[in-house]
């Protein structure tokens, strides 16, 4: 069953489980020890062993209660609907199934197979106390995200409150770094299809070098911090990042109007 999963989620990498003696077992590639997996690698191995486990278990699948916590880590889009189909198609019936991701596409297929089911959505918020600390809550999933496949539109709505808003407070402008490179990389990449990173079509669209680096710098710097307290590090955060959201709804309102008018007309529809 490993190696049958393997085959699925790892084509053409030639890893398999091979068995020792009655206890004992190796992973090997060509025939030898498979040594410096890459980690999308080790990400599909230790799912392998988790569904041949789950299906030894000493309860029915209908009866067991599953948690999947973001099983696509590591693994490129390629892998994701190998993934999704295994989910799918063999954990369906189980007595529960809790899928926590941060993949928006993994996310949208998992959201489009459970809509029909007896299912809820959820999202992590992240707060500060009033000690300045950091804590996370659990919130119904936002309508936008909901509603449509990609985080396009959410991402492009939370930008644009976040504009009009005349203090917003820290703990909403945390999550602005990776919304502005996300959503920047989702209408470059549509707008401008050749090859290419965000360094190189960003000034297509904001012609000022200075200003374009400078929300290019914002994006790298800030995007998946390693800590949240880095924000806070910053002089003038909040008005630094409301600066930036000026930058890039500014940009993309004077490339595309119309594509503007159209987004905005559908977020208005579903608010």
């Amino acid at each position: 069953m490993v190696n049958e999963n393997l085959a699925l989620l790892l084509p053409g990498d030639d890893i398999l489980a091979v068995k020792l003696d009655e206890t004992d077992f190796e992973f090997q590639r060509g025939g030898r020890v498979a040594k410096n997996m890459s980690d999308g690698e080790k990400t599909a191995v230790a799912f392998s062993y988790f569904l041949a486990k789950l299906n030894e278990g000493p309860a029915p699948l209908d009866e067991t209660i599953i948690v999947l916590d973001d099983p696509i880590s590591s693994l490129d889009e390629n892998h994701i609907y190998a993934v999704h189909s295994i989910c799918e198609n063999r954990l369906s019936k189980a007595r529960q199934l809790f899928v926590l991701t941060h993949n928006s596409s993994f996310f949208g297929l998992s959201k489009d197979w459970m809509k029909g089911k007896a299912s809820s959505f959820y999202q992590t918020d992240r707060k500060q106390s009033e000690n300045q600390e950091w804590y996370s809550t659990i919130a119904r999933l936002d309508r936008m995200l909901y509603r449509f496949k990609s985080n396009y539109h959410y991402n492009y709505c939370q930008l644009k409150m976040l504009s009009e808003k005349q203090s917003p407070a820290l703990e909403e402008l945390i999550a602005v770094p990776n919304q502005v490179r996300s959503l920047l990389e989702a209408y470059l990449g549509f707008i401008f299809p050749e090859k290419g990173n965000l360094d190189d079509k960003l000034p297509r669209i904001i012609p000022s070098n200075e200003v374009s680096k400078l929300v290019i710098k914002f994006a790298n710097e800030n995007s998946h911090a390693h800590s949240l307290s880095q924000a806070t590090e910053i002089a003038a955060y909040i008005v630094h990042t409301k600066q930036v959201i000026s930058y890039v709804l500014s940009a993309i309102q004077a490339h595309n109007p119309e594509h503007v008018a159209s987004l905005e007309a559908e977020i208005t529809n579903n608010t």
